[in-house]
Order: structure tokens, then C-alpha cells, then sequence
């Protein structure tokens, strides 16, 4: 039986983590809790809570059982004072560095098994190999940096196990992401693994989950076109949907090209069944191929056009009622809107539903395209159905208000501003609406993500002499010598502080130091440095305050940036179509998260005309980051591959049998090897140079861009008309050589991604310049320009802010650029339930002395509001209104402010607390014509029954639960 005393403890053993059994000693609790906590800073009542703890303990429990408990008890009091959730945190990461190893490799050594284990043996090499300079770059007192929050996430999924038991550390993980992407180049690795220990920016699920394995699956999106209209097209189509959800991809499937329902089949003469039954499949295949093994079910976004036939049966499918063969509710839905159906609905007009079958081509264009199409089959009375516009899109908000989609994408704007205009029609976004990609049954386009944790950018400025000594004469009650102690604490300043409480005594310094100063003097505080007057806390405020670091910024943008084309590179692709989009075209996706917390930290408030024009710099300067560094990346790949063309032509003279054997089946594939192990073959059978292959991997160039497109034109057109090569070499030899000067003088770009040519970029077009829009002068934008029009960049696209539900739980962040949706709450995560609060909102308010137990329950009562609570003051308020205190407005004007400098697209959230027909169609109809290309990813609405709370209890509290796709948090 298990023996439980709280007096008594005499009797009580504990369990050590090496399994011996000692006496339980209160004692030796109490002191490791406060070793833990000191070092945190951590002043709390610790006798009281070792008293909470040992009423819990029982006979023989383990150590790391009494920290486990010890942690869970101070996260449920964190809401008291936040000073316990520093603790749990804290103890939490006390606690996994005792029951793992500080040594990486012998860490990796258990999960390594070179049969049966899951890390790659080349990932393993280089860790042993480099791994006295790998320790020398680790910092475990950086783990101490995660809450308790992101290390219950990090524990639940994150971190490698060996049969359900933790084998590595925080810095390990970041250490092994960084190898991952940057191998050998140890320079590289160093710089990766401070970003990301430093918390500036972290990768998305997928790398870190993946790097270093047998399978370094990195990539968050995948976008999908149905390949055919036919049985064999959509099954293959579900294969590859398949093979993408087993290595956790989210995916976006555009169905624009499947006929409508009763539509003829020729080949049977019978009739169509139509979408609904088709997408059931698919939702089935979804539930069946989960996520990387179970982590997670398999999450598909289905893209449709409202021109459609079958667009009200799409609508119907999510909803919680009615007939269930007409369901399919483990799918997302999404609509890629044409400005045609918005003007049509603005008029009151009709609109007409057509079969792609009978109607082709109406989703391969946009505009005005689209429009005289789709108005010829009109006259030609090809349509299905006539509706009222306003009918439909009373569907569409039906369907929203009950399931909080469909997702809503604008095609023209999206087509129209899109980087990638030249490759072909975009037909659909991914899973979570903001990347922005080519697809078509030849290629699956796919996206790595990154997001930059812009609350880390908030830096200190001290204009005060920090080595003089600071004296402020204060009065204890007094909420502004509260808030000027704080302010000096956060900046480290150590003052001496002189309490006035007796009337008398401050009256006499008033009168005192007003003589003295020749100033009118007649507050507390007052502050002075030596002999030096500073003022009273708004001065004070003027010597310490916070500003945006845009330098960081930009540096930070830079080294995401080249990571990601590091992933891209080294990635593992789950379909042929994924690998050829991606080195065709080499997208990237960066994000960002805690925005909120970095109006919140430089005193804004998030809907302020400062927190608007804030918004808009940030995103010029990662725009501008991203496109400095992807065209560097260009420009030195291009004079690598100029240096290996011209070594490569004198070795191919002369060793022509050689580079034939290595070119035809390459040819042949039309793209390069995923791995180069047939090159190395062939190299050493051929005696091709090592100064060819070394600088052929340091590139890795696909053969277009190593032949050049003349000469490769040249050896492909003679392939295809030579059955044996080896007998027509001289002849090839003989066109090689006449026109290797002429494909030297007007080949360029080889450093670009293939398909940069003609792309509105390599015509001198920044995103900005595509929506009309001047940029700031902070940047030299006119000689990026020109350098780009020269050199091209390495990526088709750059920015793509995503949602960031799982990666800014582990760096304590708000999600993405979203304002904060509440105050306090409990929300439900994959790693379990957590209780929430606004940190910075408790830290203030406990600065001014005002934070309690009632009003923490006032807070719950107002659903995470404090704009009605009294004692609360208006300048704080402002400051930190949540969601459903705001105008959707301002969050649309932000969007589109930042859209500017948004290559792809972003994930919008909108919130309504009350929606109807009337307030949905103004906020739609405002983001479509403010030019947004995502109008709205989830419709979030309150509950419309909420019973009142009036404990932290976490079942009583406002719940949050997040759909959004894991695998798409950058």
C-alpha cells in the first residue's frame, strides 16, 4: 500500500535516479528548490510550498518524481505569482538535465543503430568526427532560457527518444538542426545553433523532428495539383497525398478539374458521381496516413473555384449536421476566388456554375482572361446552374459561421503579385494559406519554413552611467516608485533607495531639493546620479527605454535565409514531382512570431498607428534581408559554376566518352540525381577531374545550368536523334566546340534558380512594386535592384508568415503576427493542457502593486479582458486589448500594409464575436479590396454560452484550441 504522511517522514524512503533508496530529508528538498530558484531569481515563500509538496509525497518515490510534482504545483500557482511558473520552468529543465547526459554524443550513440536506429550514419560520422568542437559551441545554461510551457511541448514531440525515454537535451536539438542543415562547414554550424539557442529564430516542425535521421523529411507545405480527371489521375494524386502525409506534410490539393456530378463519362457512358464522393476517399486515406507514424492525423486543404458545379455540395461538407454520405469533416476546406465572383455578388448579379469538363480552362487564368472565358461559355449556354451571387456567398457564411471555413483566397490578386507568374497559373495555397505556389500534375511544389521570433529584437537603451551610483527617494505606496524600481531592475542598474513615508519628511525634501534645483519639486520619485538630478519616472523613462533592433533584423533574415536553401538542398523528398519543383524553383517561406510581444515589450499598443507603421518596417527589413542574401547566394554560385564550366569544357574535350556516359541518363530524368552517389561512380570509372566533381558538389548545379542552355539544347537535341552515341562523339565534339563561346557570352544567371528568367524580379519588379507601393528609404533598394536584374537570386519566393502553434510555444512567443487573443486562458496543445497568461500584462500590473487574486478572477470573468475591470489604469488597457476588442479592420490594414512585403501569401486569422451576414460581408469584402491575397484563413467566433468563471481551475477557464497544422509552424 502506498504510504502517504506530510508530518511524519521518517519512515518515508526516497528513490535516487541511480536506484538506491535513502531516507526522505524535507531538508535537502527545500535546498535544491532553492538552489534551482536563486539562480532564476526567484523570490517566492519556499517553506510554504516544500510544505504543498510534501502533503503529496509517498513512500519510496523517485526524485525525479518529487521535481515533476514540485513542477506542476508551481505552474498551477504561476497565475498567483509569476515567480512559480519561473520556478516550474526552471525546475522542469533541472530535471531533464539530470536524466540526461550533457554529452551528445554518447547521447546519439543510444538512438544510433546503423541497421535498426533512425539517425543517419552520415549525421553520426560528423558528430563523432567534430565532436570536441561541437561540445565547445554548447551552452547548457541556455536550456534554462525555455518556460515550462515550451519544454512540455519540446518533451512531448520534439526531443529524440529510445524506447518513450528522453535521450537529448535542449542545445542538442538546436545543435542537431544546425549539422543537419550545415554539415561540415563548422563556421556555419556555430552560427545556426547560437540563432536558434539565442531564441532568434526556429525551423519548422518538420526539421526539427527530422534532422539528422535516415529520413531528414524538412519541409512543412506541399501544394498538389490533381493530376487527371480520371480514375488513374485522382488515384495517383491520393498516392502521392499519401507518401507526402506518411513523411508529415501538410498539403493544399486544388480539384478544379474534376468534373461536376451527373457530367458524362464517355468511356463508360455512364455519369459522374462528382466531387463529394471522391474527396471521401481522401478524407479516409487522411485519417489512415498519419502524420510521421502517429504523431499526428494527416491534414489535407482542398482548394475549389466557386465557379464550380459541385461548389454547393463543397460548402456542405465540413458541417456538423445533416446527411453523413455528403461529409467529409477530417478535410479543410478552401475557396480560390476570382475578383469576377466578388463583383458579382457587390451587384447583386448572377453567377453561373459550370463543369471543368464542359468548360475548360476557366481555373489555367485570371483577370480579364478569366472573365472573357467564363462570359463566352455563358452565351454559349454551357453552364449548369444560374444562381444569385448573393445566394452562393450566403453559403459560403453559413458554412463559415457553423465550421469557421472555408479558407477564402483571392486568385487575380494572388496570380497577379506572384514571383512565379512566369512558370504558370497558381491554383491553391497550402494547408494554412500562406504559401503561394506553382503545381500541376508534373510538379508538387513544396516550402521550408522558418519564423523569426521578433520579440527578441527588442533591445535596452541606457543612457545613464551605469558604473555611478543612483539614489531614488521614494514613498512605499507610491505606484510610480514601484514602477521606476522595476524599470531599473530590468536594466540591472542596483540603486539605494530612501523611503519618505512621513508627510513631514518628503514636504522638507520637496522644499529642500526645489531650492537646490531651482525647479519646482513636489513628487515622488525622485532620482539622482551622484550629484547629477535625472527626474522622476517619466524622465527616467526617457534615459531607460527599449528600441527595435532593425540591424539584428536584417542579420538574422539573412542566415534564415541561407539555411533554408541549405534544407532544399539537403532535404528528403517523398515524391520525384516534390524534388523537381523544388530545385526548379527553390521557394522558401519565412515567418514570424511574438509580434504582440514586441509592441507589448517597446510599450505600444498593438492597434496604434506607431504598433501599424512598426508592422510595415519590420517586414521591409526581412523582405529586404531575404532578397539581399538569396541574390549574394546567386551571385556566388554563379562564379562557382563559370569556374566549373570553364574546367568543365577543357575536360570535356578531352574525355567526351566520359562526360556522355555521365550526361544521358541524367538527361534522360531531366533533372539531377537525389543523391550524387551515380555521379561519384561515374567520375571515378571516367576519370572525370576531382577539381569537376569537387566544385560539382560544392554547387550541386542541374545539367542545364552546368552545360549552359545552348549547349545543353545541343546535346539534348542529339541525343534524342542518336541511338549510339559513342559512335557520333567527334561530331558532338566538333558542335561543342563552335558554339561554346557563343553560349559563354549570352548565357546568364547561372547562379539563379532555373526558372528565373522573364520572372517579374529579373525584370527589376519587388514585391512592393506589384502592389503599387513606395518603400521607405531605410534600405538602398536601387542597387538591390540592380544587382538582382544582374546576378538573379537563389529563390522564387522568400517571405510567407505561417502560423506558428507549436514553435512559439517552445519559444514563449504569441502566435505569429497575431494580436493576443486573451488574457489568461487554458489551452489544449499535442503536449496537453496548460494554464496561459499574458506575461507581460501580470508583470506590470504587479509593478504597480495591483496584481491579486480578484482581480486575476475578474480577468477570467471578462473571458481575458480588462476593459472593463476599474482598478485597471486606461494607459494599460490600451495597451493590451485582446482579439475581440478590436477592429478586424486595423488587423486587415496591418495585413495589408505588410503585404507589400510578402512574396507568398500569410495566415490570416479573423475574429467575430457575433458574426452575421452583414458584418462578414463588410470585413470580406474590405480585405479583397485592400488587395489581400489570403482574405481569411479561420473565422474565429466566442461561444455563444459561457458559463461564469471564478477559479484558475483549468476546465473553468477560457478554452483554446488550436486546428492549425503543426507541420506549418514555422
Amino acid at each position: 500500500m502506498t504510504q502517504r504522511s506530510s508530518h511524519n517522514v521518517i519512515d518515508m524512503f526516497v528513490t535516487k535516479r541511480d536506484g538506491k533508496e535513502e531516507i526522505m530529508n524535507n531538508k535537502k528538498i527545500l535546498e535544491r528548490t532553492k538552489k534551482v530558484g536563486e539562480r532564476c531569481g526567484v523570490i517566492i515563500d519556499y517553506t510554504m510550498l516544500i510544505q504543498k509538496v510534501m502533503d503529496q509525497l509517498f513512500n519510496k518515490i523517485k526524485t525525479s518524481e518529487i521535481d515533476e510534482l514540485m513542477c506542476q504545483i508551481c505552474a498551477s500557482m504561476g497565475t498567483t505569482d509569476y515567480n512559480y511558473y519561473k520556478l516550474a520552468s526552471a525546475l522542469c529543465i533541472s530535471n531533464h538535465q539530470k536524466e540526461v547526459s550533457s554529452d551528445f554524443v554518447e547521447n546519439y550513440e543510444k538512438i544510433y543503430n546503423k541497421n535498426e536506429g533512425y539517425l543517419s550514419e552520415s549525421f553520426f560520422m560528423i558528430i563523432r568526427k567534430h565532436a570536441n568542437v561541437f561540445r565547445s559551441f554548447i551552452d547548457d545554461n541556455k536550456d534554462y532560457d525555455i518556460d515550462f510551457f515550451g519544454f512540455k511541448t519540446l518533451e512531448r514531440a520534439y526531443l529524440m527518444k529510445k524506447d518513450n525515454k528522453i535521450c537529448e537535451r535542449i542545445q542538442h536539438l538546436w545543435l542537431r538542426v544546425a549539422i543537419q542543415i550545415h554539415g561540415e562547414h563548422l563556421e556555419k554550424v556555430k552560427e545556426t545553433y547560437q540563432g536558434l539557442s539565442n531564441k532568434y529564430f526556429i525551423h519548422a516542425t518538420p526539421t526539427l523532428f527530422n534532422s539528422g535521421t535516415k529520413r531528414p523529411q524538412l519541409s512543412s507545405c506541399y501544394l498538389l495539383a490533381m493530376e487527371d480527371d480520371s480514375i488513374q489521375g485522382i488515384f495517383n494524386t491520393l498516392q502521392d497525398c499519401a507518401s507526402i502525409s506518411k513523411w508529415a506534410g501538410g498539403i493544399g490539393l486544388h480539384i478544379h478539374n474534376i468534373r461536376a456530378k451527373n457530367t458524362k463519362i464517355i468511356g463508360t457512358n455512364g455519369k459522374s458521381n462528382g466531387i463529394v464522393p471522391m474527396l471521401k476517399v481522401f478524407n479516409h486515406t487522411a485519417r489512415y496516413v498519419d502524420q510521421g507514424g502517429g504523431k499526428r492525423s494527416g491534414s489535407f486543404a482542398i482548394y475549389l473555384e466557386p465557379w464550380h458545379a459541385d461548389i454547393e455540395d463543397f460548402l456542405e461538407l465540413r458541417k456538423n449536421h445533416g446527411d453523413e454520405e455528403m461529409r467529409a469533416r477530417d478535410l479543410f476546406y478552401a475557396l480560390w476566388i476570382p475578383d469576377l465572383f466578388m463583383k458579382k455578388v457587390e451587384k447583386d448579379d448572377y453567377w453561373y456554375l459550370m463543369c471543368p469538363n464542359q468548360c475548360p480552362g476557366l481555373s489555367e487564368c485570371f483577370d480579364e482572361a478569366f472573365e472573357i472565358l467564363y462570359n463566352r461559355y455563358i452565351d454559349e449556354g454551357k453552364y449548369n446552374k444560374r444562381i444569385k451571387a448573393r445566394e452562393l456567398w450566403f453559403q459560403i457564411l453559413d458554412s463559415q459561421m457553423e465550421t469557421g471555413t472555408p479558407y477564402m483566397l483571392y486568385k487575380d490578386s494572388i496570380n497577379r503579385k506572384s514571383n512565379q507568374q512566369n512558370i504558370g497559373m497558381i491554383k491553391s495555397s497550402n494547408l494554412c494559406c500562406e504559401i503561394t505556389e506553382y503545381s500541376d500534375e508534373n510538379e508538387t511544389a513544396v516550402c521550408n519554413l522558418a519564423s523569426i521570433a521578433l520579440s527578441q529584437f527588442v533591445k535596452p537603451i541606457c543612457k545613464l552611467n551605469c558604473e555611478k551610483e543612483i539614489k531614488i527617494y521614494s514613498k512605499s505606496s507610491c505606484v510610480y516608485c514601484k514602477m521606476a524600481k522595476a524599470l531599473m531592475r530590468d536594466f540591472g542598474l542596483t540603486y539605494e533607495e530612501i523611503i519618505m513615508d512621513e508627510d513631514e519628511t518628503r514636504q522638507s525634501f520637496y522644499k529642500e531639493q526645489s531650492e537646490l534645483l531651482k525647479t519646482e519639486i513636489k513628487s515622488v520619485p525622485q532620482i539622482f546620479m551622484d550629484s547629477l538630478y535625472i527626474g522622476g519616472y517619466q524622465q527616467l523613462k526617457e534615459k531607460l527605454f527599449y528600441e527595435f533592433d532593425f540591424v539584428k533584423l536584417q542579420n538574422i533574415t539573412e542566415i534564415v535565409t541561407e539555411n533554408l536553401n541549405h534544407i532544399i538542398d539537403c532535404n528528403f523528398y517523398p515524391t520525384e514531382k516534390t524534388y523537381i519543383s523544388n530545385m526548379n524553383h527553390r521557394p522558401i517561406g519565412i515567418g514570424v512570431q511574438g509580434l504582440a510581444d514586441a509592441f507589448a515589450k517597446l510599450d505600444i499598443a498593438y492597434d496604434s498607428d506607431e504598433a501599424q507603421q512598426l508592422n510595415k518596417d519590420i517586414f521591409e527589413t526581412i523582405y529586404f534581408g531575404a532578397m539581399k542574401r538569396s541574390n549574394e547566394l546567386a551571385k556566388t554560385r554563379n562564379d562557382s559554376i563559370l569556374q566549373l564550366q570553364q574546367e568543365f569544357m577543357f575536360d570535356l574535350f578531352s574525355n567526351i566518352e566520359g562526360y556522355l556516359q555521365w550526361f544521358v541518363p541524367f538527361f534522360k530524368k531531366k533533372y539531377y540525381s537525389k543523391d550524387f552517389i551515380y555521379f561519384e561512380k561515374v567520375s571515378k570509372e571516367y576519370k572525370i577531374s576531382k577539381n569537376i566533381t569537387d566544385l560539382y558538389h560544392n554547387t550541386k548545379p542541374t545539367m542545364e545550368e552546368i552545360f549552359g542552355k545552348r549547349l545543353y539544347k545541343i546535346f539534348s537535341d542529339y541525343i534524342e536523334k542518336q541511338e549510339n552515341i559513342n559512335q557520333h562523339n567527334y561530331h558532338l565534339y566538333d558542335s561543342c566546340d563552335e558554339n561554346y563561346n557563343l553560349f559563354l557570352r549570352h548565357d546568364k544567371h547561372h547562379g539563379a534558380y532555373s526558372s528565373f528568367e522573364d520572372s517579374p524580379l529579373s525584370k527589376g519588379k519587388f514585391q512592393f512594386d506589384l502592389w503599387n507601393v513606395k518603400p521607405s528609404s531605410r534600405y538602398d533598394w536601387e542597387s538591390l535592384r540592380n544587382s538582382i536584374q544582374e546576378y538573379g537570386v537563389r529563390n522564387s519566393l522568400c517571405v510567407a508568415p505561417m502560423p506558428t502553434a507549436s514553435t512559439s510555444q517552445i519559444l514563449s512567443n504569441n502566435e505569429c503576427f497575431e494580436p493576443f487573443t486573451s488574457n489568461i486562458y487554458s489551452r489544449r496543445t499535442l503536449a496537453g493542457e496548460f494554464v496561459v497568461i499574458n506575461k507581460h500584462l501580470m508583470k506590470e500590473l504587479n509593478e504597480r502593486g495591483l496584481w491579486n487574486h480578484e482581480l486575476k478572477n475578474k480577468i477570467i470573468e471578462q473571458k481575458g479582458s480588462i476593459q472593463k475591470i476599474e482598478e485597471i489604469p486606461s494607459s494599460i488597457k490600451k495597451k493590451y486589448k485582446i482579439v475581440w476588442d478590436m477592429s478586424m479592420k486595423r488587423l486587415i490594414d496591418m495585413a495589408k500594409d505588410r503585404g507589400a512585403f510578402v512574396c507568398q501569401s500569410q495566415s490570416m486569422n479573423l475574429w467575430v464575436e457575433d458574426p452575421n451576414y452583414k458584418n462578414l460581408t463588410s470585413m470580406h469584402f474590405y480585405a479583397w479590396r485592400s488587395g489581400l491575397k489570403t482574405g481569411i484563413y479561420y473565422l474565429r467566433r466566442k461561444a455563444k454560452h459561457q458559463a461564469q468563471q471564478f477559479t484558475i481551475e483549468p476546465n473553468q477557464v477560457l478554452q483554446e484550441s488550436s486546428e492549425e497544422c503543426e507541420m506549418c509552424s514555422g
